[in-house]
């Protein structure tokens, strides 16, 4: 992890003075202004990548909870790929659509990767069940909703299964509208596109993609109010933080891109110097993305601290203030709960660690969009649920007791 720090540090050092190099050696006036638009925002993107890279090294080497801080990593991954995506688009502007692509399909995937890990600190699928059977069924409605036809989740598996369904369908049309859009952009490229045409398909893709991005909203919003309790007490996992942290990141990169685009359609963004409207959308759209990443990477830190999954003597090791600790009436650290025995073994290697965050990667999405489509037969739910507790808490944080306690990523 260190080495991958010093890696970057020094990438965006050697970039930043290649391009100040060919700024002084460049007498074009355009080359010029794209070098100080893009010196500017490396200058935010140096800041940034440290922080982040940090956070997500100091998780990495305190890795006692995988089930948990894998999808808290792959959270944390979000800022440096955004920042230097849009750091990227600045320098590139005629590849800028594509490194979008990535973008894209990077955000989808955060909010999908916070619905898991709001599922893993609840103790599992068939522990969240349980606990929902158990809320009033006001939260179930959805208020002036219903009068769209929206109907009432009832508590319990359905809710749950709802709320995945929410955040699951994002991520399925997220990933057919970038392809679309791609092939439409190269197709654009090497053919003669009507310039009417192309509006539509773009306006047509931004609404699908909007009314996605609200649904996947709605549906974390209602998991994180039903479940809030829980989500403070014994163990205070901060998910308003959390929320927040996610929900203002996607605004900051897709609603804002949104209203950019509708300013650029409107006329209110115009073409400058040698730049078309498009072209300077787009700019402004990276420039404030840079910018802005280096405010998200320090909530980031607070937001996913690695400090939330160590155990009383790590925090002592590592100088924790007591006042970060939590303990119960008897004077107990809580924060001991939410660490299996068996997860607070450091001898595990860079392969296996590699292994539980990124592994399990597709097929735990195929396998939950299968079960969410298919939906599960009810009538084996009380009986999933009775023997759930015995199991669930072996399959929650991936451990196969018949192979001595070895990784086991479901799939």
């Amino acid at each position: 992890e260190r080495v991958a720090f010093s890696l970057a540090v020094v990438a965006t050092v050697l970039v930043l003075a290649w391009t100040l190099k060919g700024y002084r050696a460049s007498g074009d006036d355009l080359f010029q202004r794209e070098s100080v638009i893009f010196l500017s925002a490396g200058c935010f993107v140096a800041a940034t990548l440290p922080i982040s890279l940090c956070e997500i090294s100091m998780h990495l080497t305190n890795w006692v909870s995988p089930e948990q801080q894998k999808y808290t990593v792959r959270i944390l991954w979000m800022i440096p790929i955004f920042s230097a995506q849009s750091w990227l688009g600045l320098r590139f502007s005629a590849a800028s659509v594509y490194l979008e692509c990535l973008r894209d399909l990077y955000e989808a995937f955060v909010i999908q990767s916070f619905l898991y890990l709001l599922v893993e600190f609840l103790g599992g699928k068939y522990k969240l069940v349980k606990t929902l059977r158990t809320k009033d069924k006001s939260l179930g409605r959805h208020g002036c909703l219903e009068f769209l036809g929206y109907s009432h989740w009832v508590m319990g598996r359905d809710y749950l299964l709802n709320c995945k369904r929410g955040v699951l369908q994002l991520t399925v049309i997220k990933t057919i509208t970038t392809v679309l859009d791609t092939a439409f952009e190269l197709f654009s490229n090497f053919s003669s596109v009507d310039s009417t045409v192309r509006p539509k398909v773009e306006f047509f893709i931004a609404v699908v993609n909007s009314v996605s991005m609200t649904f996947a909203l709605y549906a974390l919003a209602k998991l994180h109010k039903a479940t809030y309790p829980e989500l403070t007490i014994p163990i205070n996992r901060r998910p308003l933080r959390k929320f927040l942290c996610i929900k203002l990141v996607v605004f900051a990169t897709y609603w804002q891109g949104v209203v950019i685009t509708l300013l650029e359609a409107k006329c209110v963004i115009t073409e400058y110097g040698g730049w078309s409207s498009k072209e300077v959308a787009r700019i402004i759209t990276n420039y404030i993305v840079c910018v802005e990443m280096l405010f998200f990477a320090m909530a980031h830190t607070f937001a996913f601290s690695y400090r939330d999954f160590l155990t009383a003597a790590d925090a002592q090791r590592d100088g924790v203030t007591g006042a970060s600790l939590q303990f119960d009436g008897d004077g107990n650290d809580l924060s001991l709960a939410a660490v299996p025995c068996c997860n607070l073994m450091r001898s595990k290697s860079d392969l296996q660690i590699h292994y539980e965050l990124w592994a399990s990667l597709t097929s735990e999405t195929l396998s939950e969009i299968k079960a969410v489509s298919f939906c599960v037969s009810r009538s084996t739910d009380d009986e999933k649920s009775d023997t759930g507790s015995a199991s669930s808490s072996a399959e929650g944080i991936g451990i196969s007791v018949a192979d001595g306690g070895g990784v086991n990523i479901p799939v």
